[in-house]
C-alpha cells in the first residue's frame, strides 16, 4: 500500500466513539499498514478538537505517524490553487489548499470526506 495523507475529516471519524465505522476501519487499516501520513495543518486541526483528557493518548498515536513538513513550495502552490479556484468562482479554506498542495507536490493521495477537494485538479483522492 502506498503512503496516503489522511485529512482531518477522516481522523475525526476514527477518533469519535460514534463515528462512521467504515471510515474509522479504513483509517485503522492505513495506520496498521504504516501507510498513513500526517502534515502540520491536519495535526493542528485534530488537536484543536480534542479534550485535555484524551490529548496524551492522541499525541502518542500521532507521534507514530510519518510527518510531512510544509515547505515554501507548498505554500506557493497553495496560493496558486486558491487564486485559480477563486477565478472560477470557487472558494475553499486556505488550510485545505495547503493540504492539497502538500499532496500534489509529493504525489500523495488524500483520504478525505471533504467535497471541496474535488475542485482541485490533479489531486488523487484515496
Amino acid at each position: 500500500m502506498s503512503r496516503t495523507l489522511l485529512d482531518t475529516s477522516v481522523w475525526t471519524q476514527f477518533l469519535r466513539r460514534k463515528g462512521i465505522p467504515e471510515v474509522a476501519d479504513r483509517v485503522d487499516g492505513y495506520l496498521e499498514s504504516h501507510s498513513a501520513v500526517l502534515c502540520g495543518q491536519v495535526e493542528m486541526e485534530i488537536l484543536h478538537g480534542v479534550g485535555k483528557e484524551d490529548r496524551d493518548k492522541l499525541m502518542s498515536l500521532l507521534d507514530a505517524v510519518p510527518y510531512v513538513e510544509a515547505t515554501r513550495v507548498d505554500y506557493r502552490r497553495a496560493g496558486h490553487l486558491l487564486s485559480t479556484l477563486r477565478s472560477q468562482g470557487i472558494i475553499i479554506p486556505s488550510s485545505d489548499a495547503l493540504i492539497a498542495a502538500i499532496c500534489l507536490n509529493r504525489d500523495l493521495p488524500l483520504y478525505t470526506r471533504t467535497k471541496h477537494f474535488d475542485h482541485i485538479e490533479g489531486l488523487v483522492r484515496a
